[in-house]
């Protein structure tokens, strides 16, 4: 059972980090096209902004499921501190989600795009989607680890 779940886990890992990862990308990709800003650009990223979010929360309940499962299989403390990372980043993506797309949401629709208000909550949108691609890929360095400790015998 240990090896399904850290299948699962190394999975959901991979889909989380390399959707972060595409949704930078792409976020930067726009604002390229639409020359850095304007009303039409966060039109453009609000839908993409949206769909990901949901899916990351899947992605997060589900990392913390699975890795859960994994160390109730097979106790470790690298297991624990994966869990850890993606409890952390799962977090992020919620206050993200919760608090900051909600305040870029009104401003766009309010046509404040160019306020420092906006400007202020991108800001804070960036960092945290950053923090938490860091706190992933940290917590991608934690998988060899974790899938040793399954090959130890048990003390």
């Amino acid at each position: 059972m240990r090896y399904l779940f850290s299948a699962v886990v190394c999975l959901i890992w991979a889909l989380w980090l390399g959707g972060l990862c595409a949704v930078g990308l792409t976020a930067y990709a726009i604002a390229r096209a639409f020359h850095g800003g304007g009303d039409a650009m966060a039109t453009a990223n609000s839908s993409m902004f949206h769909r990901f979010e949901q899916y990351e929360l899947i992605l997060a309940a589900a990392s913390l499921l699975a890795t859960f499962g994994w160390v109730l299989a097979r106790r470790s403390t690298m297991k624990t501190a994966l869990f850890t990372f993606l409890a952390l980043s799962g977090a992020l993506a919620y206050f993200e989600t919760t608090t900051i797309t909600p305040r870029i949401d009104k401003l766009r629709t309010e046509h404040k795009t160019a306020t420092p208000s906006f400007q202020q909550a991108h800001h804070w949108a960036t960092e945290v989607y950053g923090a938490q691609t860091l706190i992933l890929a940290l917590g991608g360095l934690l998988l060899p680890l974790a899938f040793r400790a399954d090959q130890e015998k048990p003390v």
